[in-house]
């Protein structure tokens, strides 16, 4: 059993709509796009159904946080977009959820105001 990808591409333009990924008949991936552009919500999961990602596209530029998640349900990363798509800042956790050197923001273990 491995990945497929089913797409309903309508002929004649860009395609604007859902792409789902699914492993048997577990979905692993929702993707949304308009005018051939990522845009809007995306979903993906591990393959043992945990959710892995989640992010936010507006005419294919990063926008807001962007969630990671480890295979154990535990927050991986998180990263946070500007409007314009730049990157503002990222936060990482190992497994058992503490912070990685390459962490860059408050640990969400802290009450706001306490570090």
């Amino acid at each position: 059993m491995g990945r497929w990808l089913t797409v309903d591409v309508p002929r004649g333009g860009p395609f604007t709509g859902e792409v789902a990924e699914y492993f048997g008949e577990n979905p692993v991936s929702l993707d949304s796009s308009a005018e051939g552009r990522v845009h809007g919500f995306s979903r993906e999961r591990h393959g043992n159904g945990q959710l892995e990602s989640e992010r936010v596209c507006v005419d294919g530029r990063a926008t807001g946080l962007w969630p990671t998640w480890h295979d154990n349900g535990r927050i991986a990363s998180e990263k946070v977009f500007s409007e314009d798509g730049s990157l503002v800042e990222t936060r990482t956790w190992d497994e058992q959820g503490r912070t990685t050197p390459g962490h860059s923001g408050p640990d969400p273990r802290i009450p706001h105001g306490a570090q």
